[in-house]
């Protein structure tokens, strides 16, 4: 893991928390993230919804990214990296509300910056 770890903290749905949850199946971060699978969402629902970006559910392996990510990689590649590691965080296991999609965000860019 890095030095100053991107993952937070919180909880999952059964009260571990996602470092545990990455300790029990061998992974870093880094590992992880490679294990993730990114797929177009154009034709899911969660991407016609306002403001989404990109999508999964808690546990899982594949991250869907809407077609609005595109505009986000090329004018904000930080705060896009930034929405990876959160999407990282519910594969996890993480749910939102609470927290929110925006806290989760939030504190991902403020404890691995922009």
């Amino acid at each position: 893991m890095p030095r100053k770890s991107c993952l937070i903290l919180y909880p999952d749905g059964s009260g571990r928390t996602l470092a545990q949850n990455l300790e029990a199946i061998g992974h870093t971060a880094q590992i992880h993230l490679s294990w993730i699978i990114f797929r177009n969402g154009a034709d899911k629902s969660l991407c016609l919804r306002s403001g989404v970006l990109a999508g999964t559910n808690p546990g899982e392996r594949i991250v869907y990214l809407c077609a609005q990510f595109k505009y986000i990689g090329r004018t904000d590649p930080g705060y896009a990296a930034a929405l990876i590691i959160h999407e990282e965080l519910h594969s996890l296991g993480l749910s939102e509300n609470p927290p929110s999609s925006t806290e989760i965000t939030d504190r991902v860019v403020s404890r691995c910056g922009r």
